[in-house]
């Protein structure tokens, strides 16, 4: 931080606080600020930045100059600042003051710091707390009349998430990490995104928490992956019922995933073969709320025994959520790729009691090349559903690391669906490998209207196609 020089410093030497409207003696409140107010922990339901774990990577800055510290935040909700919070280390001594400002520099409350321990984390609360709207920018700061302030440098290269309450980067709207030389007065200087650990205490408005998830599922996919879905934590009452802002998907106990409170489902991967994890789900809504686990389902991953042949999904991972209500003939496929060469034999598919064929499976070239057509399936009923198979008459290689496309024909629709499958992640079951649509430029592909090379990748959506992959032998 750039360091000025000003002449009345030494007079802190003597006890005393001066600035522009002359000194006062530090064991009085600065001019303009409120009476002083005893700092209290955290209450129920108050959110801050950082926790009280958090720490700076430098405690007392070298720099005795009087600075004014502080950080620019808004919060997703509406609610009411209760106070000031900074991180305090060794040097950082004299009277402190808290404020609260709008982001054009009018200050909205004052307070003095009392009751300070040595060193950790300070609080001081306004005599009146401070009503703020949701999604505007504010900045909380203290004033350091000795400096030795705490700093992190960078530390608002990425912002800081702790919702309701965000602080932007530095540049994302402006600076972050701010501060002033001198008396009090509003922090505008950024230097090398430096935090400065300035913290506000926050009471939103709303402190009822969401519902817990309900119907919560899981299935092992692969050796290494494993799926969840669930019903939408509740949040609100009446007409204004809805699903929560977020979901949070724990792992042994772990955060493992945040998602909208839109998502239901989410693949866990990265696992260890036949292993069994325990999986909870929790809301938490716009106010930071967050409301109790769901009830806690365990699973195993399968093993990673080699196969041969192989295929992506059996009987049990094999499951569909949904059948399209759509008679219009349809040809629904899937990317896929193997780690090492081999043939495919079969094309396998989920059967609709619907959709009663006659059903021709294709293997189609990532361009959209016709590589192979299996034997059409005939005679064929409502009662025949679930997973069938289409054998090509000669074997089919694929070679390694390529990408291929497999597909069948359901002329009478109503083919099986998962929507958003591959949103976000693919299925490794290997040697074979289903992208994700965000790495496969998207996957679950379909043509309507008649057979083709299937192109559209509708709602991201697991039409369930499969092959049987032989792997060629080493």
């Amino acid at each position: 931080m750039k360091r000025h020089s000003f002449p009345w410093l030494t007079l802190f030497a003597l006890g005393l606080m001066c600035g522009p409207v002359g000194c006062t003696d530090t064991e009085e409140p600065a001019p303009g600020t409120t009476a002083r107010t005893e700092a209290s922990p955290l209450l129920a339901g108050e959110r801050t930045l950082f926790p009280e774990s958090a720490l700076p990577d430098v405690a007392a800055e070298n720099d005795g100059e009087a600075v004014e510290l502080g950080v620019r935040f808004r919060s997703d909700a509406p609610g009411r600042v209760m106070g000031v919070r900074f991180y305090k280390g060794p040097g950082n001594t004299g009277t402190h003051t808290g404020s609260l400002w709008t982001a054009s520099g009018s200050r909205l409350a004052q307070v003095t710091f009392t009751n300070e321990t040595a060193s950790g984390w300070q609080e001081a609360r306004f005599a009146t707390p401070v009503t703020i709207s949701a999604n505007t920018t504010y900045v909380v700061s203290y004033h350091a009349p000795m400096g030795h302030y705490a700093v992190t440098e960078p530390g608002f290269t990425s912002a800081v998430a702790s919702p309701p309450l965000h602080a932007p980067a530095d540049g994302d709207g402006g600076n972050n990490g701010l501060y002033h030389y001198g008396a009090s007065d509003f922090p505008t200087g950024s230097y090398r995104a430096s935090n400065y650990w300035v913290d506000v205490v926050f009471q939103p408005n709303d402190t009822t928490p969401p519902s817990a998830p309900t119907n919560v599922n899981a299935l092992a996919t692969s050796s290494t992956s494993i799926d969840l879905t669930w019903y939408a934590s509740v949040d609100g009452s009446g007409e204004v019922r809805g699903n929560a802002h977020a979901h949070l998907v724990y792992r042994n106990g772990q955060l493992v995933a945040e998602l909208p409170g839109t998502t239901l489902r989410y693949r866990d991967t990265g696992l260890t073969p036949s292993t069994t994890y325990r999986y909870t789900v929790r809301g938490r809504d716009l106010a930071g709320n967050l409301g109790p686990p769901s009830t806690e389902v365990t699973r195993t991953t399968l093993s990673d025994a080699a196969c041969n042949p192989c295929s992506l999904w059996d009987n049990v991972t094999g499951k569909p959520q949904y059948l399209n209500a759509d008679p219009s003939p349809t040809e629904v496929g899937l990317k896929f790729r193997s780690d090492v060469a081999g043939t495919v034999t079969k094309i396998r598919f989920y059967k609709s009691g619907s959709d009663n064929g006659p059903h021709e499976g294709h293997l189609w070239s990532e361009s959209g090349t016709l590589l192979a057509t299996t034997l059409a399936r005939t005679g064929e009923g409502t009662s025949d559903f679930g997973w069938r198979e289409l054998a090509f008459a000669t074997p089919v290689p694929l070679q390694a690391n390529t990408t291929y496309v497999v597909s069948y024909f359901a002329p009478g629709g109503y083919y099986p669906v998962t929507f958003q499958y591959f949103a976000t992640s693919g299925l490794d079951v290997p040697p074979l490998h289903a992208p994700s649509t965000v790495e496969a430029g998207g996957n679950g592909v379909r043509l309507v209207g008649s057979s083709g090379f299937p192109t559209e990748a509708w709602l991201n959506t697991n039409f369930w196609v499969d092959v049987v992959f032989t792997p060629n032998p080493l």
